[in-house]
């Protein structure tokens, strides 16, 4: 069923405010309506300056804000949602690796409350609450520091996070694609991503629904390299089945929860 104008330029802002851009054929395809209402769509947005048109779709406004607190605004409620679920994975005496992204920051609550936690992070703003806990052993990597999202990102980082191993990384991504796996809409952490996923004993995604819709520009990894994807509502049938032929474990709000 295609959606009306209205809740189509609410999902297409949606999609382009977490992705960073959109395109024609991946907006016809999932709203289910013609290339030309597509086009229609994004030329109004345009307008009213809510985007900016590029080749084949459109992408955020230049100068837009995509500081922490800027993405920290956005999809609040499926970010509480998704690091609620995503905390209660977390058992006592666990070692994890736990990303510096707005969506993993929603776990905090859950870190804090467990025992003999040994915490790996490049996030400046987690560390200090996580520090809180006086179970917690709190790994910071090195690397170059980003004040606008309060991170440390590099070749540092990444040197940093190769000299360890047997944790259980929780991340975030921009976009998720079938056949170009899990992105980032920025190079620094699709590159610090990468060496999470290599050294780590198991990775855990957290994805908000916008995250279905399509890549962003800079790939991380293979979908197989992760074996759980928490999310904030079901996906389509389409991805349903694409993860049961994964194996990967779906964990969503009404699915089978772990327990705290």
């Amino acid at each position: 069923m295609s959606k009306s104008a209205n809740n189509r330029y609410e999902a297409i802002l949606e999609r382009i405010s977490a992705n960073g851009h959109a395109s024609v054929r991946d907006l016809t395809k999932d709203m289910e309506v013609s290339e030309a209402t597509i086009r229609r769509d994004l030329r109004m947005l345009a307008k009213q300056q809510k985007l900016e048109l590029v080749f084949g779709g459109a992408t955020v406004p230049r100068g837009i804000d995509q500081s922490l607190r800027a993405r920290a605004s956005r999809n609040t409620e499926a970010k509480r949602i998704i690091g609620r679920l995503a905390g209660s994975l977390v058992h006592d005496h666990q070692m994890l690796f736990v990303d510096a992204g707005t969506t993993c920051f929603e776990m905090r609550h859950d870190l804090v409350r467990r025992k003999e936690l040994t915490v790996i992070v490049n996030s400046t703003r987690l560390a200090i609450e996580i520090g809180a806990n006086p179970d917690a052993s709190v790994l910071m990597l090195a690397g170059q520091y980003r004040p606008d999202r309060m991170d440390l990102v590099g070749p540092l980082a990444a040197n940093s996070i190769d000299q360890l191993r047997g944790y259980v990384a929780f991340l975030g991504a921009d976009g998720l694609d079938p056949n170009f796996g899990i992105s980032a809409s920025e190079v620094q952490t699709a590159y610090l991503y990468q060496h999470v996923i290599r050294n780590a004993r198991e990775t855990i995604l957290l994805a908000d629904h916008t995250k279905f819709a399509a890549p962003s520009l800079y790939r991380i990894g293979d979908i197989d390299s992760i074996s759980k994807v928490v999310t904030d509502r079901a996906p389509d049938e389409e991805w349903s089945q694409f993860f049961a032929s994964k194996g990967i474990e779906l964990i969503y709000p009404g699915s089978t929860e772990p327990n705290p």
